[in-house]
């Protein structure tokens, strides 16, 4: 894995933007995170503190049946979509319950949204990050247990508008991504090669940036209101304003030299 260390919003972005318009370089994919180091690439029906493994699959179990009986009996969404599990899961996902499916995303400023926002809530010192993976259908073919996944975002709005695709992860792939990658390269500007590790990059932007890259993104229409496609979307607005502004009055954020909107 590669590490870049961005110092300003439009320094993210541009170098998001860059990668992945590389040439040959494959399907670009991005996650968010709040926290760089503390929170690894692991999927949250693991993060459960269940007691093993078969009570974790008791567990999916139950989630998948119950979501599907009610969906059938209680809603509109197509048979279809009921029969197929990893539309379901990606249903719950993207609803809060905990699964195997891993988020990500074709739009890094998506990605970016997330990390910015998730940054101002926890008011870590710890960098705000944006992973991204190129051709990670051929990196995923490295492990038989993960599975990329494009479920269908018809009865799934919030899908649809954060461009999202994930991964599922298999019962012993905990944490596939980061431990194929457990020696990391520093650079300011990554290159993209051949080698597999310079196609995985976590992009780091310091945490006190974190209201300057909403406020960036905004200016390019991307905030709670396009990424929640409903009233939801007002609200995570509001949240990430109140956020901003608290952060701000504690004296958590600073303005980056570069704080005119940038091209990308």
């Amino acid at each position: 894995m590669t590490i870049a260390r961005c110092e300003s919003p439009n320094e993210l972005l541009t170098e998001l933007y860059r990668v992945q318009i590389v040439p040959n370089s494959g399907i670009w994919v991005f996650r968010g995170q709040a926290l760089a180091t503390s929170w690894r690439l692991e999927p949250s029906l693991f993060r459960l503190g269940l007691k093993d493994e078969q009570q974790e699959r008791q567990f999916e179990r139950d989630l998948v049946d119950h979501l599907r009986q009610n969906l059938a009996s209680r809603s509109m969404v197509p048979e279809r979509y009921l029969s197929d599990e990893d539309d379901l899961l990606a249903f719950a996902q993207h609803y809060g319950c905990p699964t195997r499916m891993l988020d990500w995303t074709l739009s890094p400023l998506v990605a970016a949204y997330f990390a910015a926002s998730g940054s101002l809530k926890y008011g870590s010192t710890e960098p705000l990050a944006v992973f991204a993976v190129a051709g990670i259908t051929s990196i995923a073919a490295h492990s038989a247990t993960s599975k990329i996944v494009y479920p269908r975002a018809g009865s799934n709005p919030n899908l649809a508008a954060q461009s999202g695709v994930l991964i599922r992860h298999g019962w012993t792939c905990r944490d596939y991504w980061q431990d194929q990658f457990e020696q990391p390269v520093t650079a300011s500007s990554p290159s993209v090669t051949g080698r597999l590790d310079s196609r995985f990059i976590r992009f780091e932007l310091p945490a006190k940036l974190a209201g300057s890259l909403l406020d960036e993104l905004r200016r390019r229409n991307v905030d709670g209101v396009t990424v929640f496609p409903s009233l939801h979307g007002f609200a995570a607005l509001a949240f990430d304003h109140a956020w901003h502004s608290t952060r701000r009055i504690l004296g958590q954020l600073s303005e980056p030299d570069d704080d005119e909107p940038g091209t990308a």
